[in-house]
């Protein structure tokens, strides 16, 4: 004997259990080698490989053998089986003349769902020939018998190519519903989970004495008592009112005789008819969750359980909640006390849900002030998702603050048409929070001016609103933040005409940076915005660093800079930044010197545009260098200072490989060179469309020159006549076949049309000009 075997059962019943809740692979693998080692330790196995047979690694293995319902059935004496499926089976040999099972599998099962036939079919060669006893059945009183017991709406009948076509797969659905009572009613007494076929619904009602373990079933809608939109016949409609009322007469039945025992009915979505058809049972499932008791505490309320909490809320056990996702259909279920129902979700870690309406987290404020400095008590919320907001409500706000010190995400969209949305008023210091989505469709986002400076471990900012025109001298800066970790910013609106840019000092981690509005103000009235509040800002900074306390003048330092218009320096030093987009004011204003400090840029995008197109960027030498200025240090050699002369140096991206630039960007034919190649060594791919001053030869001379790194140029310069494509080298790409020997070409797209331009000037010229509808052998 093995030493295995020498341990007391309870010893070994301790094993199985371990290893049963284990990694599922793991604890298969090693069931399938115990069951192997002798019969006594099979035996004590089995029930773990069994117990729910049709699901999980086991069957996944057994089924690839076409072995998973057949092996449940070969426990079963053959002459025991309905008729039905004892015809059906009789035509494979391998279940009617192979020997009965060594072990007693049905003995182990608890949960019985078998798979629809079109997943796991019972036998082999499903379209062999009918034995002659077959035929005799099928064509009898008890078979019909069998198919009128089955409601088939006749329009869904009539959708079928062919009679024959339809009783094929009615026949399938009887001999499933046949499979299904046969395997259930010898263990019926043993059974925690049950698929139940709706049309024999009333076969269960009849021995449902016997099903005093049932906690679970799951019905299984054979029957068709919808299709498309077409009219039900009285006949179908009454069919499905008594199966209605047999569901509900076994489930009230249930638990008058096991009180509270079972506590699951799934009306499943999933039909076994094939068809675009689908029957609606909302009614019926809210019904049974009022028969039933309350569901087992969930650790997530969503759409799948959120009909049966709202049939009873208030003896639903919600301490063990950890994610709720409410859509605006859900919650507006009439129930008055929510409030109440999230307070009593002690482990919330996720919400998701529209806005509720006003005062509904006042509990959650109630609670983070009576706690004080502690939060062990507290819901540990770290995820907020609110859909429809309406910062009237001050929800938001409420949970920013009562939530502070465990919030990682707050997501929000605001719908509410209004004047202003406002957000970030009371918030306080939130250490976790890593990443915040704030998006408003309709008014203007005004966000609190220490909201980010509250958030200084911020990863991803998104802050977006729909704003158009606007005036200067009503932007109101926010204060600057020290933000070390965050990766990516996007401002649009509001948001981005209020950012203070000297948070961008501290964004040395930044790889994404988008900064839009779709609007740029008269030049003047941009600068005098600038001046004028540089100027009252330098004022107030003097006054409060002049007077007070070390530690009330850096707090006024900091207030005096809050509400002000600071300038944007473009000095910033962002090494991981890989893609700048810019439109609007801070694209107009933008200043290349800004590549100096991005290294690794990679994507640069710049899009000024206005209602009449009035705002033209004129670039000139002075935009593609930067003068270093002049520095001293200390020279021992010589024992004193040393002055370096300040240098002019040339701007340089030399990672960058995409630029886009939209709007009147002015660029002089000398200038071409020194802006494609000199400030981009590595440029692939440009758009420059309403660019103006440079023309169609200097760009391709630059191609051709220093350029040769450029794969594509998208312009909207006017198509080249004849005349220009000759003297030019281009050729329309249309119709073309690649030639392998030019490897040295690039394409131009004039409004979206796709010429190329051979790099070799004397292949160009040499090569056969054509007109743009080519014959097929003309080079590529």
């Amino acid at each position: 004997m093995d030493h295995l075997s020498r341990l007391p059962l309870e010893c070994l019943q301790h094993i199985f259990k371990i290893l049963a809740h284990n990694n599922e692979s793991v604890s298969f693998r090693a069931f399938s080698a115990l069951v192997r080692v002798n019969r006594s330790i099979a035996t004590n196995v089995l029930p773990y490989l069994y117990h729910y047979p049709h699901t999980g690694i086991h069957y996944s293995q057994v089924i690839k053998k076409g072995d998973g319902t057949r092996s449940l059935l070969a426990c079963l004496s053959f002459t025991s089986l309905p008729p039905t499926l004892a015809h059906y089976l009789a035509r494979d040999p391998l279940l009617t003349q192979a020997p009965k099972p060594t072990f007693d599998y049905l003995s182990c099962v608890r949960y019985l769902h078998p798979p629809a036939f079109e997943k796991e079919p019972l036998i082999f060669l499903p379209d062999k020939e009918h034995t002659v006893e077959e035929k005799a059945y099928l064509q009898g009183e008890e078979y019909a018998r069998l198919r009128r017991s089955i409601c088939v709406l006749p329009a869904y009948v009539n959708s079928y190519s062919s009679e024959d076509e339809f009783f094929l797969h009615l026949h399938n659905i009887i001999v499933y519903r046949e499979t299904v009572w046969s395997l259930a009613s010898p263990i019926l007494d043993q059974l925690e989970s049950l698929t139940i076929p709706l049309s024999d619904i009333d076969r269960y009602l009849e021995v449902i004495g016997r099903l005093s373990r049932l906690e679970r079933i799951d019905i299984i809608i054979d029957e068709v008592y919808e299709f498309r939109n077409l009219l039900v016949d009285e006949p179908t409609r009454q069919c499905k009112e008594e199966a209605m009322r047999s569901l509900l007469q076994f489930v009230e039945n249930h638990g008058r005789l096991f009180v509270g025992r079972l506590r699951t009915v799934n009306i499943c979505d999933s039909p076994i008819w094939s068809g675009p058809y689908r029957t609606h049972f909302e009614d019926i499932q809210l019904q049974i969750y009022r028969l039933l008791p309350p569901m087992p505490p969930p650790r997530i309320l969503d759409h799948s359980n959120w009909t049966r909490l709202m049939c009873h809320p208030l003896t639903t056990n919600l301490s063990y909640v950890e994610r709720i996702t409410a859509l605006q259909q859900q919650i507006s279920a009439p129930l008055s006390d929510y409030p109440r129902l999230f307070q009593r979700c002690r482990a919330l870690k996720s919400l998701k849900i529209s806005a509720l309406g006003k005062g509904n987290f006042k509990w959650a404020v109630q609670e983070k002030e009576s706690a004080g400095g502690g939060s062990e008590d507290l819901v540990p919320l770290e995820s907020l998702n609110m859909r429809n907001c309406d910062s009237l409500t001050e929800e938001v706000n409420d949970i920013a603050f009562a939530f502070s010190n465990t919030l990682q995400r707050i997501s929000v969209d605001e719908g509410v048409r209004g004047s202003t949305t406002r957000l970030g008023q009371g918030w306080v210091d939130m250490p976790k929070l890593t990443h915040l989505n704030i998006t408003v469709r309709i008014n203007r986002l005004l966000l609190d001016s220490l909201l980010l400076a509250h958030c200084p471990n911020l990863i991803v900012v998104n802050l977006t609103d729909k704003t158009q025109a606007y005036q200067c001298w009503d932007i109101v800066s926010m204060a600057p933040a020290q933000l070390g970790q965050l990766s990516t910013l996007s401002l649009q609106g509001w948001p981005a005409l209020t950012f203070n840019p000297t948070t961008l000092h501290s964004t040395s981690k930044l790889g994404f940076l988008s900064i839009r509005s779709n609007h740029i103000p008269p030049f003047e009235e941009q600068e005098q915005s600038f001046t004028a509040q540089n100027d009252i800002l330098l004022e107030e900074t003097e006054a409060e660093a002049g007077s007070g306390t070390e530690g009330s003048q850096n707090e006024g330092v900091i207030q005096a800079r809050v509400g002000h218009r600071p300038p944007w320096t473009w000095d910033w030093v962002l090494p991981q930044l890989r893609v700048l987009e810019l439109s609007g004011e801070f694209a107009y204003r933008f200043e290349f010197r800004m590549l100096r400090g991005c290294p690794s840029l990679e994507a640069l995008t710049l899009m000024i545009y206005s209602e009449q197109d009035t705002h033209t960027r004129v670039l000139s030498e002075d935009d593609f260098f930067v003068i270093i200025p002049a520095t001293t240090h200390p020279d021992t050699t010589i024992g004193r200072q040393r002055v370096r002369r300040p240098k002019i140096k040339g701007i340089s991206a030399p990672a960058l490989r995409g630029l886009t630039m939209r709007g009147p960007w002015v660029l002089d034919d000398s200038l071409v060179p020194m802006f494609f190649h000199g400030m981009f060594p590595k440029l692939s791919d440009v758009v420059m469309l309403n660019s103006m001053g440079f023309g169609l030869p200097a760009l391709v001379d630059c191609l051709r020159g220093k350029a040769k790194h450029i794969m594509q140029v998208d312009v909207n310069f006017p198509e080249p006549s004849l005349e220009e494509q000759r003297e030019l080298g281009l050729y329309p790409r249309m119709g073309r076949k690649k030639n392998n020997s030019d490897t040295y070409q690039v394409t131009i797209l004039f409004n979206d049309v796709d010429y190329l331009l051979l790099r070799d000037v004397a292949t160009s010229l040499a090569a056969p000009f054509v007109s743009p509808a080519p014959s097929s052998d003309v080079l590529l």
